[in-house]
C-alpha cells in the first residue's frame, strides 16, 4: 500500500510537467491484473461504498468522545472533511503494512457488505484502529458520499477511460503491459489575463477556480477558460492570493470579478469548438504554466487568434480525412 500512496504523491508532483503518464504506466505494469483494476477504481474517484458526512461525524464524535461542534470548528481550519477526520485521530501504536489487494479485502471489501448503521459503527472503529494517517486520509475518501478525488481532473478522466477500455476489451493476455510510450500530446501555449475567482467553501483564503480571459476586437474581454487545479510554488501562491485580494471589483457569492491586470501562461493540448460558452471555443486540458507578473495585459492573446486556429486545426483534421 506504501508505494501506491508513493505513486499519488508522484503523480502530483509530476501533473504540472506532465511526466506523470509515464510514471503511471510503469506502476500499472508492476502490477497484476486484479490490482490494475483496483488501483484504477481509487484513481478514477469510482464509489463503491456511500457514507453521509452526518454519519461519518458522528461516529467520530462517539469515537473520540468529542462533541460535534469541535469537529466542525477543525474543518474551518483543515479544509476538508477527509481530511478533517483523519487528523483527529492519533497514530496507531503498532503499523502494519500491507499490500494494495489486502488492503482492499481488510478495509473496503467489509465495508461494502454492510448495511446497517450500527455494524458500520463497529467495524468503522476497528479500522480507525488500525490505519496510519496517509490511509486514513485514503480510506475516507473512498467511503464519503460525494466527489472526494484525490488528484487533479485531467488525470483522473484519463484513469477513468483506462479502467472502461479495460471493463469493455478486457485484457489482452496474462502478462498484459500497458503501453509506456503513449504519445505525448504537444502543448500550445498562450497568454491569458486573469478575469474571475472562485473562494474556496471549504478552506479560508483559498480559490477553487480561476478563470481566464483572452481580449476582443473592441477591446473588451471574454472568457476563454477555467481552471479547478494549479500547481504553484509557495511564493506565487502568496502573491496571487494577495492580488486577488487587493483586486477584487464585484462579488457574486464566492466569486470574485477582478481587475484585468495580471497575465498568465496557459497550455492545452487541443482546441474544440464550444457552442454554450460565449467565445465559442474550448482549451482541452488548460494548465497554468506560470504566472507572468511584469507582463502588460496588451500582450493577452485576443480572440481572434483562437477563432483562426480552431479553423486550421478544422482544415487539417478535414485534410487527414479525405
Amino acid at each position: 500500500m506504501i508505494s501506491f500512496l508513493e505513486l499519488i504523491q508522484q503523480l502530483k508532483r509530476e501533473f504540472s510537467s506532465g511526466n506523470w503518464k509515464g510514471t503511471l504506466i510503469l506502476y500499472l505494469n508492476s502490477l497484476t491484473q486484479e490490482e490494475v483494476q483496483f488501483a484504477l477504481q481509487i484513481l478514477s474517484d469510482e464509489k463503491r461504498i456511500s457514507v453521509s458526512i452526518k454519519e461519518l461525524k458522528e461516529n467520530i464524535s462517539s469515537y473520540l468522545n468529542i462533541p460535534v461542534w469541535m469537529i466542525e470548528e477543525c474543518k474551518k481550519r483543515f479544509g476538508t472533511y477527509s481530511h478533517t477526520f483523519t487528523l483527529l485521530f492519533p497514530e496507531p501504536k503498532e503499523i502494519i503494512t500491507l499490500g494494495l489487494l489486502e488492503w482492499k479485502k481488510q478495509f473496503l471489501d467489509p465495508m461494502e457488505q454492510i448495511h446497517s448503521s450500527k455494524d458500520r459503527k463497529e467495524k468503522l472503529s476497528y479500522i480507525w484502529n488500525l490505519l496510519p494517517d496517509k490511509e486514513r486520509n485514503l480510506f475516507h475518501r473512498l467511503i464519503l458520499k460525494g466527489k472526494n478525488t484525490i488528484l487533479p481532473e485531467e488525470i483522473v478522466v484519463y484513469c477513468k477511460n483506462l479502467s472502461e477500455e479495460i471493463s469493455t476489451k478486457g485484457f489482452q493476455n496474462e502478462s498484459q503491459n500497458f503501453d509506456i510510450s503513449i504519445e505525448q500530446k504537444e502543448r500550445t501555449s498562450v497568454k491569458l489575463t486573469l478575469g474571475y475567482a472562485k473562494r474556496s467553501q471549504n478552506v479560508s483564503h483559498k480559490y477553487e477556480e480561476l478563470s481566464f480571459f483572452a481580449r476582443t476586437e473592441d477591446n473588451g474581454w471574454i472568457k476563454t477558460t477555467s481552471l479547478s487545479t494549479w500547481e504553484l510554488n509557495e511564493e506565487d501562491s502568496e502573491k496571487l492570493s494577495e492580488f486577488i485580494k487587493n483586486n477584487q471589483i464585484q462579488k457574486f457569492g464566492p466569486v470574485f470579478s477582478l481587475r484585468f491586470e495580471l497575465v498568465c501562461e496557459i497550455s492545452f493540448t487541443k482546441l474544440e469548438p464550444a457552442k454554450r460558452n460565449k467565445s465559442g471555443i474550448k482549451l482541452v486540458s488548460p494548465r497554468l504554466e506560470k504566472i507572468l507578473w511584469k507582463e502588460d495585459i496588451s500582450h493577452s492573446e485576443d480572440l481572434s487568434f483562437f477563432q483562426e486556429l480552431l479553423q486550421k486545426e478544422s482544415f487539417e483534421i478535414r485534410c487527414q480525412t479525405t
